[in-house]
C-alpha cells in the first residue's frame, strides 16, 4: 500500500511538473509569433496572440495546432493598387489547424 502511494504521489508531482512546462512553452511562443508578427508586418504595436488548445508540447511535436486567434490594433493594408492604404481599426483573426514547418519559420 505505501509503493502505491508513493507511486501516485509521483505521478502527480510529473504531471504537476509536465502542466507547468507546458503553459511556460505556451506562453513563450506566443511571445515568439507576436514578436515576429510585428517585425514582419511592421506593426506599431504587439499584437495580441493566444495559441488554445491542450497540451501544447503535442500538438508541436505534431506540427498542427488545434487553435491560434490573433488581435491586432490599427493595421494598415494595402488594396492592392498601390496608391491607397486601408486602415482596419481591430483586426481579428481565428485560426484552427495550423500547420507549421519543421524549423518553425512557417
Amino acid at each position: 500500500m505505501r509503493a502505491l502511494r508513493i507511486l501516485l504521489i509521483i505521478v502527480v508531482i510529473l504531471g504537476g511538473v509536465f502542466v507547468i512546462v507546458d503553459r511556460l512553452a505556451v506562453n513563450f511562443a506566443e511571445g515568439e509569433v507576436a514578436d515576429r508578427l510585428k517585425a514582419a508586418e511592421n506593426l506599431s504595436t504587439t499584437p495580441d496572440v493566444s495559441i488554445n488548445g491542450f497540451p501544447f508540447l503535442t500538438q508541436i511535436a505534431g506540427g498542427s495546432l488545434d487553435e491560434v486567434q490573433i488581435g491586432i490594433q490599427e493595421y494598415e493594408a494595402g488594396t492592392g493598387d498601390g496608391k491607397q492604404n486601408i486602415r482596419i481599426q481591430d483586426l481579428r483573426a481565428d485560426m484552427k489547424g495550423v500547420a507549421f514547418s519543421g524549423d518553425f519559420s512557417s
